[in-house]
Order: C-alpha cells, then sequence, then structure tokens
C-alpha cells in the first residue's frame, strides 16, 4: 500500500496543490471515527472530499467501487467525478510508475488494475435510484424514476383532482390555507394541489408518523388519505418519485434485507450535508450501521438553503451528538476550513462581518465556529455599492458600468488608484453574475399589464450594446415567443381546426394560452421562415399534417411527439443554437420523455380512429395544458454553461457552489417603503411557510423538537441571513451591492437583512437606533460600501 506520507508528497508534487494544516488533518484523518468538516466559504471542501476519497483507494486499500460520495446536485456530482478521475489517474501513474522503478511487482500490479473510474459519485437520490433497480426481483418490471415535475403532474390530475373535486375542498382549502403566502385560501386547484404536494413531501422526508397525524384532524385524515392514494397509484404502475424511492431504500436497510444485496461500502463521504432531510441522515446512519465504513461529512451551517425542500439545518449543526446517539459506542471528530482561497480580505471581511453582526443569529450557528480568514492577498478594491433613485437609473447605470468594464477602458474606484476593468487574459462578461432573491423579468401592474423589473431592463440595455443576459429562468415558459410559436405549430399540426381542443374540458389558463399559441404560429407561418437544411416551406409541412400527407411514401400508423418537435425546429434557429432557448427546448423534450411513463399513448401520434382523436388530445392534456398551466418549471439541472459574451442571472439558491470575479447582489431594486407585502424577501414579519409547516408537523416527527428549539420567526430569519450570507460569498475579486437610494438613506425605514439590519429592529450600519429627528448624517456612518 501507499503511506499516508507518500500520498501527501504527491498531492505537492504531482497535483501541485499545497494543504493547509486543517486540510491535511481532514486528509490524514483515520478511518475511525467519523469525520465532520465544517467548511466556510471557498476553504477547499471539493479538494478535501477528493483527496480523502483518493486516500482511502491508494492508502487504506479500498476497492475504488466501495467508495461512495453523495453530493447535492448532479452538477457538483459530475464536478467531483471529473476531479476524481484527473487526479486519480495523476497519482495511480505516478505510483505505478514508482513501484516499477523499485521492483515492486506486488504494488505495480494492484496499481495497474486499479479502476478509479469505479469510485462512486453522485446525488442520494441517483443512489437510491439505483440501489431500487439493482435490487428488485427477477422477472419483475424494472422501476420507473419520475422527475419531479412529473410526479408532481400525476399526483394534481390522477390522485389531487378527483378527490379534490368530490367534496373535499372545504375540508383541504382552510388546511392548506395556513401554508400559503399570507395563509391566503388557494386561488384554484392548481395552487391546492401545489401545497398538498409540499404537505406529502414533508411527511414523508420528515419521516412523520402517519398515524399519529392522519388521527388528529379531518384535514390531515383527508391529506393523509391523498399520499396513501398516491402510493397506491405510482406501485400499480412500477413508478417512484424520488421520495418514496428513498422511503423503500430505507425501508429495506432497515429490515435488513437490502444492504447485502448491494455492492459493499467501506467509505461514506457526504458532501453539503447542511441541506440533508431526516429521511436522508436515516439513510446514511443505517448505511454506517450496517457496513462499518468510514463516514466523512462535510457543510456548513451558514450555507444552509434548502428548508423549503425539506432540509434540516439542525442536523448538521448538531451531527455529533445525533450520531453518537444514532450508533451507540460511536465518535466523530470535527475539523474547521476557514482558509477562504477564493475572496479578497475585503470580500471576507464583508461576509464574516454579516454572519456576526446579529447577536440573536449566533444561536443557530455551529457551536464555536470560528471566523473565515482570507488567504488572497487585497487587490484594493473595497466593496462596493450602487444605489439609484429609481429602478430605470439603476438599470441605465449598472448596464453603463458593466460596459465600461467589459468593453471599454474600465470605471475608476473612488477614492482608490485602482481601476475596475476585465482580465486582460481572456475577460469578458461571462465572469460576472447578477444575483437576487428573484430572477422575474416582469411583474404585474395590478392594471392587465406587466412591468419590467430590473433583469428585463438589464437585458434590453444589454443587448442594445451588443452583448446579452442568460437568464432562462425569468419568463414562464408560456411567455416565451419562440415556445408559443413552437407550441402553436404543435395544435396546428395535430389539431388544425380545433375541433379535438373545442371537445376538451380545459383550464382557464389552458384556454388563454391556447388561442394565444395558434396566432402566434400562424403569424410564424406567414413570415416563411427559411428551414436550416433544405425542403419544404414551413407551411408545406403543418399542412401535410392537416391532411396527412408525407412528401415521401404513405403517412405513418405512428409518430412520437420527438419526432414532430425535432422536425420542427429546423425552422427555429434558436432552439438549435442559442444558450437560453436549448434550456427551453430541453425542457419541453423532458416532459416529453417523462410523459411517456404516464401519459396514455406515451405521446404517440396514431393514425388509426378512434385512437387518432384521443392521442392528440392526450398530446394538449398532458403537455400543453401543463405548460400553459406554469406547471413545468425550468430545472436547475438543465443550467449548463454560460456564454461568455452574456451577464448571468440566477437567484442566489443557483449560485450556490459558484464563484465570479465579479458578483452584483440586488439588495433593494424594487424595495422604496416598509411595505409588509414584501417584507418576507427583506425582514419578516411572521414567519415562512416553510417553517410553520416545520412547526405543524413537530408533534409527529422525532426531528421536531430539534427544529422548534428556536422559535418560528427566528428560523425565517436564519434563513434569510444564510441566502446573503453565500450571495456575499460568491465573489472573487469584486462584490457590488446595487439597490434604491432609499435603503441607505440615514432615516430609512425600509428594514433590510441584506443591509445589515438586525432582527430587533437596529440597524448595524447606523450609529443611532431610532435616528436623531435633526442633524443625522445622509448616509450611515459605519456603511462598509464604497459607492459608485
Amino acid at each position: 500500500m501507499i503511506t499516508i506520507d507518500e500520498f501527501l508528497h504527491a498531492v505537492r508534487s504531482v497535483l501541485s496543490r499545497q494543504l493547509n494544516d486543517p486540510q491535511l488533518e481532514c486528509v490524514r484523518h483515520p478511518q475511525m471515527p467519523a469525520l465532520m468538516i465544517v467548511a466556510g466559504p471557498g476553504s477547499g471542501k471539493t479538494t478535501v472530499l477528493v483527496l480523502r476519497a483518493l486516500r482511502h483507494v491508494l492508502v487504506d486499500g479500498m476497492s475504488p467501487d466501495s467508495v461512495v460520495i453523495t453530493t447535492f446536485t448532479r452538477k457538483a456530482a459530475a464536478e467531483l467525478s471529473s476531479r476524481l478521475i484527473g487526479w486519480g489517474l495523476k497519482l495511480v501513474s505516478h505510483f505505478h510508475e514508482a513501484a516499477t522503478l523499485s521492483g515492486n511487482a506486488e504494488q505495480e500490479s494492484w496499481l495497474a488494475g486499479l479502476d478509479i473510474n469505479a469510485i462512486q459519485a453522485g446525488t442520494l437520490d441517483s443512489f437510491c435510484q439505483l440501489w431500487l433497480g439493482n435490487t428488485r426481483q427477477v422477472g419483475s418490471p424494472t422501476p420507473v424514476m419520475l422527475e419531479e415535475f412529473a410526479a408532481n403532474f400525476v399526483y394534481r390530475r390522477k390522485v389531487f383532482a378527483p378527490i379534490y373535486r368530490a367534496g373535499h375542498q372545504a375540508t383541504l382549502d382552510p388546511y392548506l390555507a395556513q401554508y400559503n403566502f399570507e395563509q391566503q385560501t388557494p386561488r384554484n386547484q392548481a395552487q391546492a394541489g401545489d401545497l398538498s404536494i409540499s404537505v406529502n413531501n414533508r411527511l414523508i422526508q420528515d419521516l412523520v408518523n402517519i398515524g399519529a397525524y392522519s388521527s388528529s384532524t379531518t384535514a390531515q385524515q383527508t391529506q393523509a388519505s391523498l399520499l396513501a392514494s398516491y402510493r397506491q397509484h405510482l406501485q400499480s404502475q412500477q413508478m417512484f418519485d424520488f421520495s418514496l424511492c428513498a422511503e423503500r431504500i430505507l425501508a429495506g436497510l432497515t429490515a435488513g434485507t437490502l444492504y447485502p444485496e448491494l455492492t459493499p461500502i467501506r467509505a461514506l463521504l457526504v458532501d453539503e450535508y447542511q441541506d440533508t432531510n431526516p429521511l436522508q441522515e436515516a439513510i446514511y446512519y443505517e448505511l454506517v450501521r450496517q457496513s462499518a465504513c468510514a463516514f466523512s461529512v462535510v457543510g456548513d451551517d451558514d450555507q444552509a438553503l434548502y428548508r423549503f425542500r425539506g432540509a434540516t439545518v439542525e442536523l448538521f449543526t448538531n451531527f455529533q451528538s445525533r450520531y453518537s446517539t444514532a450508533i451507540p459506542g460511536s465518535t466523530s471528530h470535527l475539523v474547521y476550513l476557514i482558509t477562504n482561497h477564493r475572496s479578497t480580505p475585503e470580500i471576507v471581511q464583508l461576509f464574516n462581518e454579516f454572519a456576526q453582526h446579529d447577536a440573536r443569529f449566533a444561536a443557530a450557528r455551529v457551536v464555536g465556529k470560528p471566523a473565515i480568514a482570507p488567504f488572497n492577498p487585497s487587490r484594493g478594491i473595497p466593496v462596493l455599492g450602487m444605489f439609484r433613485d429609481s429602478m430605470t437609473d439603476l438599470a441605465t447605470d449598472l448596464s453603463q458600468l458593466l460596459l465600461d468594464v467589459f468593453q471599454g477602458a474600465g470605471r475608476p474606484i473612488p477614492n482608490t488608484d485602482v481601476t475596475l476593468r476585465a482580465s486582460a487574459e481572456g475577460g469578458a462578461i461571462g465572469d460576472a453574475v447578477f444575483l437576487a432573491s428573484s430572477v422575474r423579468e416582469y411583474k404585474d401592474d395590478n392594471q392587465g399589464g406587466l412591468v419590467e423589473r430590473l433583469p428585463a431592463q438589464l437585458r434590453r440595455h444589454l443587448e442594445g450594446a451588443g452583448l446579452g443576459v442568460f437568464n432562462p429562468r425569468g419568463q414562464d415558459l408560456r411567455d416565451i415567443e419562440n415556445v408559443q410559436r413552437l407550441l402553436g405549430l404543435v395544435l396546428l399540426c395535430l389539431d388544425p381546426s380545433d375541433c379535438i381542443e373545442a371537445g376538451m374540458y380545459l383550464q382557464r389558463d389552458t384556454q388563454r394560452y391556447v388561442p394565444q399559441w395558434r396566432t402566434a404560429a400562424q403569424a410564424f407561418i406567414a413570415s416563411n421562415p427559411a428551414p436550416s437544411k433544405a425542403g419544404n416551406s414551413l407551411a408545406s409541412y403543418v399542412n401535410g399534417w392537416r391532411i396527412r400527407k408525407a412528401s415521401t411514401g404513405t403517412w405513418p400508423d405512428e409518430i412520437p411527439l420527438l419526432d414532430l418537435l425535432y422536425k420542427l425546429i429546423v425552422w427555429f434557429p434558436e432552439f438549435q443554437r442559442d444558450p437560453e432557448h436549448l434550456v427551453y427546448l430541453e425542457a419541453i423534450m423532458r416532459c416529453v420523455v417523462q410523459g411517456a411513463h404516464y401519459s396514455a399513448y406515451g405521446f404517440a401520434v396514431l393514425d388509426v380512429a378512434p385512437h387518432d382523436q384521443r392521442s392528440r388530445s392526450v398530446v394538449v392534456a398532458d403537455l400543453l395544458s401543463p405548460i400553459a398551466e406554469k406547471l413545468i418549471e425550468i430545472d436547475e439541472d438543465l443550467l449548463f454553461a454560460v456564454p461568455r459574451n452574456r451577464l448571468s442571472i440566477m437567484t442566489i439558491h443557483q449560485s450556490k457552489g459558484l464563484e465570479y470575479p465579479l458578483v452584483i447582489v440586488d439588495v433593494g431594486s424594487e424595495f422604496k417603503t416598509n411595505h409588509a407585502k414584501q417584507a418576507f424577501r427583506r425582514f419578516p414579519r411572521d414567519p415562512s411557510n416553510t417553517v410553520l409547516m416545520e412547526s405543524a408537523l413537530a408533534p409527529y416527527t422525532a426531528v421536531g423538537a430539534v427544529r422548534t428549539v428556536r422559535s418560528d420567526l427566528d428560523r425565517t430569519f436564519d434563513d434569510l441571513m444564510r441566502l446573503y450570507y453565500v450571495a456575499y460569498s460568491r465573489a472573487q475579486v469584486a462584490l457590488l451591492l446595487v439597490g434604491l437610494t432609499k435603503s441607505i438613506e440615514y432615516r430609512t425605514t425600509v428594514q433590510n437583512i441584506a443591509t445589515f439590519w438586525t432582527r430587533d429592529g437596529s440597524w448595524a450600519w447606523r450609529s443611532n437606533n431610532p435616528p436623531l429627528k435633526s442633524g443625522t448624517p445622509t448616509r450611515p456612518e459605519r456603511m462598509p460600501l464604497t459607492l459608485l
């Protein structure tokens, strides 16, 4: 075997990785006890995870396929796998060459047969799906895994709608309203279904005692019966969603029947442990209990963003006590990674101060957590601020700043001798990102129209200057012009005379949008667009569907919907090369692929009566209608590489794990007053719906007592603190906070967590709270921003 000292020497000499003392401690740490790594932003947690996994193989002699690393996203898993293979192959080659030179034939043979690619990295959901498929009984059908949007569609249409409409609306609406915005009664069946899905997910992920829960109220009994019907429906179709799949895996582990069927696990490493839910925690503990494997968890409670998806940060902050209780006799070792290799000292100082300025946040953090320490030298760039009297002025000036930095001579920073400019070595606007709590480009004007939000105004300005933005989640699919045209063409091909559509019961939004799509398609046909390859005109192609006449041969008895879509995009160059349109197309295609599992006819268009009409109506009901009703969203996994000539606009949640040279954070472009309607986005007055659901379910789940140690309102504030902590810690070179001037006036009443207000109503940037009535300065004295 390779010694740990030889391994670490190769890390330095072959991989050119210089590890600091805490990182070395993590890699050196033996297989037992368990290892808990609290990894601050930019502290090299991925490096440590990869090297620890490789150490298990090369030093501890574990078989590569016995080392399992779980991540929170597929993108993170792909990054880990890439680094594992890249570094692993270099290390194996180095040690193999050394063994050959030293004449160590046994080690040479072992290294020659080592398959580093066999180290398993993926989301826990993907592992549960794999294990479920690998352990099914011989002769039984392969289980079908539904993506989240598909599972939700099945629940809404096949389970929830019949029960809701069959006299249970009066019972369910008041119960679901408590988890709706401002506790409003659901507007319609679709919103009620969404709320019911949220409750179902919590019932599963929180390991709720369903018997106790359903015996409390009639509404909870009805909700429990909905979940039971959903389980039964999926089981009858051999289908699973991710939560039910994980539940099945836990049941198999607990029964002692599943683990013996798996490839033995000798090391389990969990990334982003702060976003683990109780169901996932139980799976991890069962795997460790039955395998006696080396166990390492990595996370940062300050970066826990996914409470709304069931994540429970307290599982991480209390890991050491929970682990020793769950597995008696087990202990764990704690290591802090605090050296930030990402940001300049000025940026590190700001997010350190942000995490520490509110004393009541301290109790929500890992006990004794040290501050983050900077590693990089200063570049003389302070944390920046841009605040204007109106959103229009802000959009104009921010766009001009980006043009100056990435297309011009740069922008001098006041009170310094530094000019902010793109890197001379290939710098482009793709080095910048705009972060906000919401990236929606438009909002209702309460008069039936739309108003541009800051992302839309940035798009307009930058595209006018020959640049652009990448913001595929800025609008609903149903409102994208080319998506409307494409879906309208599908309608014209399948139902040219509207007779199928007219005979169907359609929701209000479908009734509204389908005619718009038809009109958009007809106008597009009239424009006579050129195809991307030689062939008939679009009008001829659509007419061929109308009369069912193929350009060559006879009309097929069956045409997959995917074939129709791929034929139509020949007339849409945007769907072939524009990054945003590629995301839109992939979202639609995923719906079609997933729909084949649950939709009648598998989204194939037949040409035999009566199935011709029925198969076409299914496309309207199961694809077009969900898009019209906003039931299909852009999945984060679809947001791949951003083009270098575009500004990336993303939610703070999306930015988790990413870093950019220039990070622009919208801290208040819409906050003109201390209005209650938007208080939840800046300074909560009431607990969030997610927190209320946690507390309501607390009596029926073991994790309830852990969560409710802190009040509902405190947990709501904690989540907002973590959101902006993540935003501020993404920046490498420059961090720019933007908003309205009202946000930084000394006398402002616009309370905002993002600008260092504390939950007791005081403002850390201001000396007097409340401000003095006379003789007060224009700006708060302690504001750590240089204004542009």
